[in-house]
Order: structure tokens, then C-alpha cells, then sequence
């Protein structure tokens, strides 16, 4: 069948650690986010005799829609604190393991407290999510958040904690916000990922974007909270630098991509 297969990224992480080793094999083209994506394809083509791909300088639609939604909303000033929780999910995950403690130790140092789960954890963790229900939910510092495709939270909260999920990029990017990682073991879904001579972006940028602690350090937690509201203003320069450095067509990734859509389809009446 004469059929082009393209690729939009949901999420800003690398190309070969949290996908599948052959996750994008059978692609012809596939709209990067950012020159890391293009730079681990070509290893991966190179380093597995791959068929080359086209490769579309696109950029990352979801960040620029967060951008825009939110840059006219003004934040309230001078309210408590408010942290975000944010994790990926797998069975070493933060949510799987210690988010319980976690969301203990922050209301306890009287913190807002808002956990959004990942729609895969609240497919396949009910029990987790009971248990977090029965003992947070009449505290009113504290929100379980289910309505996922509302981001209102971001907005509102000053710090997020996560572990490896790719929302943390988002959380940065958009909002110019610090993250507190807890270095929970890696999410791998390609164990043949350090073939590919490429550091994973959700692992260099960690300490660029905020801070990482270990899971036997969590009573630490707020006072990393603290250094990094005292840190926000240098923080919230580097992470502008980065992301002018790393994401293609920053305001401008929609119309890039339908662009290149109708430049396919063009090249195929040929």
C-alpha cells in the first residue's frame, strides 16, 4: 500500500529508553521535537542498518498550547506553597512505591499538595489509589487531581515532584518552574538503550531543571522545597536558555507540522 507513516511525540522524552527498542522502525517520517530526537534516530539508523527516515524540525505542539493558554493568566502572589505530584508509573515508580510517605512528609511541613497521577496508574493501581483516597482525601491541603487534560495545576503550584515521567519537561518548560526528582530506578522500556551513544534527555537535564534526591533522603524534602524557591530566579533563567536551545519552533510547531503534512502529501501525487 502506497501509505506514509508519520509520527507526532506525546511526550518531549528521548527517543530510546522509555520507548521500545523498534518503536519507530516502520515510520517514514516522524516530527522531532527537539535536534536530541533527530541526533538518537540517526544513531539508531546507523547503529541497526536502518532504512533512513525524514526527519521534520517540528517542535512540540502540547508545550506550545500550555505556553499560550497560560501566559495571560495571572498567578496569584504571596499564597502557601503548592507542590505537584507528578510521577510516571511501572512497578519501581514513585507512585508505586512511596508517594504515600511522600505526600505525608509535605502536608506534615504544611504544603499545598496536588497529586496527579498518570492515567496508566490510575488504570492499573485502583488499589494505590483507594488507600491515597481514604488516607489525604480529608485534608484540605490536599487534591487528588483526575481531571487530567486540564493543567490548571501547573499554573498554580511552584514546585513539581516526579521521578521520571516526561511531564516534568512539560511543568519546566512552560511554566519556567524547578523540579524536585526523586531518583527512583529508571523507567527502561528498551533494554539495549546504551547502544545508543546519546545521554536520554530525562537524564541530562535533571540537574539543570532542579534537584535530584535519593528515595532514602525523602525526609529532606522540604527543605529542598525551600532552597529551590530561594534558587527560582536562577533556575527560572536556565531553564528559558535551555529551552531555547533544545525545542524547535518554540510558538510555532502547529503550523510547522501542517506544513510539512501538505509538503508530503504534495511529494506523493508525484
Amino acid at each position: 500500500h502506497r501509505v506514509h507513516y508519520g509520527y507526532i511525540f506525546h511526550a518531549m522524552v528521548s527517543t530510546h529508553l522509555v520507548y521500545r527498542k523498534n518503536a519507530f522502525d516502520s515510520f517514514d517520517s516522524i516530527f522531532c521535537v527537539g535536534e536530541y530526537q533527530i541526533n538518537e534516530i540517526r544513531n539508531t539508523e546507523r547503529i541497526y542498518n536502518l532504512k533512513p527516515k525524514k526527519l521534520i524540525k517540528s517542535g512540540y505542539t502540547h508545550l506550545d498550547n500550555l505556553i499560550k493558554k497560560y501566559s495571560i493568566v495571572n498567578k496569584e502572589e504571596g499564597k502557601q506553597t503548592q507542590i505537584l505530584l507528578a510521577p510516571s508509573w511501572g512497578k519501581n515508580g514513585l507512585f508505586e512505591t512511596i508517594i504515600e510517605e511522600v505526600i505525608e512528609i509535605l502536608l506534615n511541613s504544611k504544603y499545598k499538595v496536588i497529586l496527579r497521577p498518570h492515567p496508566m496508574s490510575l488504570k492499573l493501581s485502583k488499589k494505590k489509589i483507594k488507600s491515597i483516597k481514604k488516607k489525604f482525601l480529608e485534608n484540605y491541603n490536599f487534591k487528588l487531581e483526575l481531571d487530567l487534560p486540564n493543567f490548571d495545576s501547573f499554573l498554580f503550584s511552584d514546585i513539581m515532584i516526579s521521578d521520571w515521567s516526561g511531564v516534568a519537561l512539560e511543568f519546566a518548560f512552560a511554566f519556567e518552574k524547578p523540579i524536585l526528582y526523586i531518583d527512583v530506578p529508571k523507567k527502561i522500556n528498551n533494554s539495549d538503550f546504551k547502544n545508543i551513544p546519546n545521554i536520554p534527555i530525562e537524564v541530562s537535564i535533571r540537574e539543570k531543571i532542579g534537584k535530584i534526591i535519593l528515595p532514602s533522603e525523602i525526609e529532606s524534602i522540604p527543605n529542598q522545597i525551600e532552597n529551590l524557591k530561594m534558587d527560582l530566579h536562577k533556575i527560572k533563567e536556565e531553564i528559558k536558555k535551555i529551552r531555547e536551545n533544545t525545542i524547535f519552533n518554540i510558538g510555532n510547531s502547529e503550523k510547522k507540522i501542517a506544513e510539512s503534512i501538505i509538503e508530503i502529501l504534495n511529494e506523493s501525487k508525484k
